[in-house]
């Protein structure tokens, strides 16, 4: 059975939700820029809080730089991060060559230190996030010339300024780095670049370009590529250019530029060497090409191998490894990003870019159509929890809480970023404003309750309608019922000889005590028609033996009229004699009236035959009949006697006299 009202309520709760639903989708997915008094912003901030903490559910920890510490962080490596290595211009470094920047000289030792080795043990790639620009030694643009291993270096480029000349020196020594992109609008602009002296350009083996982009500072992506625009006969034009990680993965797979296949939302390498093994490469990336970076421990020490320089010539290294030379010394230079799991040197940001991508450990974004879908059927799982009761809404509040934070971690162990904290939030609010309305509504409706039925049933059970609503229906239901019609037998005459005062205190003793024994038989008052009562067995809460109980009731009435007369023979008063009518059948029972004034009563056939049989007692001289629908019913458990066959409808029932009950 419902509960009354519970279609007004579902109405109300799916408007509660489609707003909900309304607010946090609109705010959210709203474009850059336009901020709604600060709410996008704020929703998109503590979404970054939500995924810096899936960052850090499964980032690598613990482990010093030496003994059983790093001998754990080590193995639990992903494959090619044990060909990474950095190596690192620290404070130590910087303090053993007694300069910053560091001369020519060293770097040139550096690259002749490479070339000394086995050519089976050299690493595969070197790559120098080292600013060297304008300072052009010799030595150093001795050893590049012509130097056997890849060397890399960055570039970075610069939102203001002028363009340059497409047929500049540098331009020029950047030609073999372009790329022939579909679309350029879709990925980052920039009138002009910051780059190595042109010496350096026309020796190294491969430049990229190393801006990092962040959200809120915090960098989750590095774009792959950029686009830079040139003037060229007086017209701009738009050359595009591969990030650093592209270019280092590039080189350390064997994949050339021109073989790069850009697609939709993803950049295949086909063919690349992984060691023993030749595969494609499927890079996730959003629609700017910018590629989500796994960022794998919480220190740039746990997780990332790293030598000193100072160290380099005596460290022992994996043959083909990568090589990352950068600068980590605090306030040396402004190399310091935020990610993830905190604030990193760009050489890191550059090493979980290269290891992201040839682990492929990738991280994709769910389309934001796919996090709606989600949205709507989590609100819509917790509107049926709320809606069904208390313990289910225990139930739901718990899911609120836990689930997305579930459903966000594992979707981030599988590769997916899926929006976490916004349904979380959502669920949460959704089911505080729901349970306000239901509670005010619930209240509401045990106030309505208690006032139908106070007055005709008894407190047990207008306290049980008050704890489950649901056993109720005021609205108006057809329902199986017993029905009593009792009366006072010359009650006219007998009212005659009483003053009014005395009439009132005589009807109020006799309905007071044959009410009470019609509420202790758990049964309902209709209603009082003068000395007569109408009562029914049955509902408003469902009673199995509701015949039985009546008869019981019936049989007590009598009983107690015994009683009630010895007082008025005792008072001088003459007794007085009732006939009872029972009958078993369907009647439409509710709430009927006015929209001032309503009853609780029922309406039906059935229940003109009841009165019928009470009326049948001056005939037969008895005190109780009942029909032959009620004996049916109660037939082992009561002592009758058959009266008569009485015209009913279409045709004629048995009458019975109720003697007692067993």
């Amino acid at each position: 059975m419902k509960k009354p009202g519970s279609a007004k309520k579902t109405v109300i709760l799916t408007i509660i939700n489609l707003l909900i639903l309304f607010f946090f989708v609109v705010i959210y997915y709203l474009p850059e820029g336009i901020s709604f008094f600060g709410w996008r912003d704020f929703l998109h901030q503590i979404e970054r809080v939500s995924l810096n903490l899936r960052y850090a559910a499964f980032a690598a920890r613990g482990g010093s730089l030496t003994g059983e510490g790093m001998a754990q962080r080590q193995s639990a490596q992903s494959e090619f991060y044990r060909y990474i290595y950095i190596v690192s211009v620290d404070e130590e470094s910087i303090k053993y060559y007694k300069s910053y920047p560091l001369p020519g000289a060293v770097w040139a030792s550096v690259l002749e230190h490479f070339l000394s080795m086995e050519p089976s043990k050299r690493p595969a790639t070197l790559f120098f996030n080292i600013p060297f620009y304008g300072v052009a030694e010799k030595e150093l643009l001795t050893k590049l010339e012509g130097y056997p291993l890849p060397v890399g270096m960055d570039f970075r480029l610069e939102e203001k300024g002028e363009p340059l000349d497409y047929e500049s020196d540098e331009a020029k020594a950047m030609r073999p780095f372009e790329v022939a992109f579909p679309d350029p609008s879709l990925l980052s602009g920039y009138a002009s670049y910051t780059t190595p002296a042109v010496e350096y350009l026309q020796r190294v083996g491969y430049m990229g370009y190393l801006n990092l982009e962040g959200e809120e500072e915090i960098m989750y992506k590095v774009p792959l590529f950029a686009v830079v625009s040139y003037k060229r006969n007086g017209v701009l034009t738009n050359v595009v250019y591969p990030s650093a990680v592209l270019m280092m993965t590039l080189m350390y797979t064997g994949v050339k530029l021109e073989d790069l296949r850009i697609m939709p939302e993803k950049i295949v390498l086909p063919k690349a060497k992984l060691r023993d093994k030749i595969v494609d490469i499927v890079i996730p990336v959003d629609k700017h090409y910018r590629m989500r970076v796994h960022y794998k421990s919480q220190g740039q020490y746990q997780y990332l191998r790293t030598i000193s320089l100072k160290d380099i010539f005596r460290a022992g290294i994996p043959k083909q490894s990568i090589l990352l030379f950068g600068v980590r010394s605090e306030g040396t230079a402004a190399n310091k990003f935020s990610s993830p799991l905190g604030s990193l040197f760009s050489v890191d940001h550059l090493a979980y870019g290269v290891g992201t991508i040839l682990n492929r450990e990738f991280l994709a974004d769910v389309p934001w159509w796919g996090e709606l879908v989600f949205l709507v059927l989590w609100l819509f799982v917790l509107q049926i929890l709320l809606s069904r009761g208390l313990k289910t809404t225990i139930v739901a509040l718990f899911l609120a809480l836990f689930m997305p934070i579930g459903v966000g971690l594992l979707c981030f162990k599988m590769g997916w970023v899926v929006v976490t904290f916004l349904p979380l939030v959502a669920g949460v609010l959704y089911l505080v404003l729901g349970e306000v309305y239901i509670l005010l509504t619930e209240e509401r409706e045990k106030r309505l309750i208690k006032s139908t039925f106070s007055r005709y049933v008894s407190p047990d059970l207008v306290n049980i309608l008050v704890e489950d609503p649901s056993l109720v229906e005021l609205g108006g239901v057809e329902r199986e019922v017993t029905m009593l019609f009792s009366d006072i037998r010359g009650f006219t005459t007998l009212s005659e000889g009483m003053k009014p005062t005395e009439l009132i205190e005589f009807l109020n003793q006799y309905l007071s005590q044959m009410t009470d024994i019609v509420l202790e038989t758990k049964g309902s008052l209709d209603k009082y028609i003068g000395d007569a009562i109408v009562a029914f067995w049955g509902a408003p809460l469902p009673l199995e033996d509701h015949a039985f109980q009546a008869c019981l009731a019936s049989v007590r009435m009598v009983e107690k009229l015994k009683e009630f007369n010895a007082n008025l023979i005792r008072e001088g008063k003459e007794p007085i004699n009732i006939g009872i009518g029972l009958n078993t059948g369907v009647i439409t029972i509710g709430n009927i009236g006015s929209q001032k004034k309503k009853n609780y009563t029922g309406i039906g056939e059935p229940m003109i035959l009841t009165e019928e049989l009470q009326d049948e007692n001056k005939t037969y001289k008895t005190n109780i009949i009942i029909s032959e629908f009620t004996y049916q019913k109660v037939k082992d458990r009561v002592i009758v006697r058959e009266l008569d066959f009485y015209p009913y409808q279409d045709g004629r029932i048995r009458i019975y006299e109720l003697l007692g009950v067993l």
